[in-house]
């Protein structure tokens, strides 16, 4: 049961990460296609005919010769900038700069932390619950985050419980809600903190469900409606000169 509900927050925070990107990635491979293979297309039949075009077509057709002339270049680019991208975050800096900027993405942060949260909960109530030293699966539980910051936040969260602070108060106000702490206290002074922890994690995992679903119905008509009207446009000024065609044979 731990591994699936584990594998299941795992599923929501990819979905919730890589959906937007994913559409994004599909529009811009359509919108590079129409650029790099229609528009020249057309721009060779406007040519044989003649005659001034329309300002939205000529601005379209000088992108798509930019991009034409220069693809090698853009794909260079997109490559160089990826090597480097994994390159620095394969750095301890750099995995913190990336973790630190992932936790501040609009809407998305909060499921990450969210998740994150779920994670540690879900695995400390169950190392606990197993008979492992509270010492241990802080360390152990500390590795499932999925956030370099706040794994580092509770490997000082067990030194502090070493020298003999509660577990509660051990933990890093930065990355762990109020409400968080206050139940972990609760747990911890009544003898029962496995019980109180699968409890937290029940509702960050329900909460990771609900702003996921929230975030996918939020994005998908937002990125239509951009997507459509970048391909909108681009038709548009495909199209202008047909309704001008009679002149342009003049």
């Amino acid at each position: 049961i731990y591994y699936e509900k584990l594998a299941a927050i795992r599923r929501k925070i990819i979905s919730a990460s890589w959906y937007p990107a994913a559409v994004l990635i599909i529009a811009t491979v359509i919108v590079l296609g129409l650029l790099t293979f229609v528009v020249p297309t057309f721009a060779e039949i406007y040519a044989s005919f003649g005659g001034e075009l329309p300002f939205l077509t000529q601005i379209l057709i000088n992108i798509s010769n930019i991009l034409k002339e220069n693809i090698l270049y853009v794909m260079g680019f997109f490559v160089i900038l990826v090597i480097i991208n994994r390159l620095i975050y394969k750095t301890d800096n750099g995995k913190r700069f990336y973790h630190n900027l992932f936790l501040k993405i609009p809407l998305i942060g909060k499921i990450l932390h969210k998740g994150a949260l779920a994670k540690f909960a879900r695995t400390f109530a169950t190392l606990i619950n197993g008979g492992v030293p509270i010492l241990r699966s802080v360390e152990i539980a500390s590795t499932v985050v999925g956030n370099v910051l706040i794994e580092e936040s509770l490997q000082k969260t067990k030194d502090e419980i070493e020298k003999g602070k509660p577990i509660a108060a051990s933990l890093d106000k930065k990355y762990f809600p109020p409400m968080f702490i206050a139940m972990a206290a609760v747990g911890e002074n009544t003898g029962r903190l496995d019980e109180m922890l699968d409890t937290i994690a029940n509702f960050y995992e329900d909460e990771v469900d609900r702003e996921v679903d929230a975030l996918i119905s939020t994005l998908e008509p937002l990125l239509m409606v951009f997507i459509g009207g970048i391909v909108g446009f681009i038709l548009i000024a495909l199209y202008l000169p047909i309704f001008k065609m009679g002149e342009l044979i003049k």
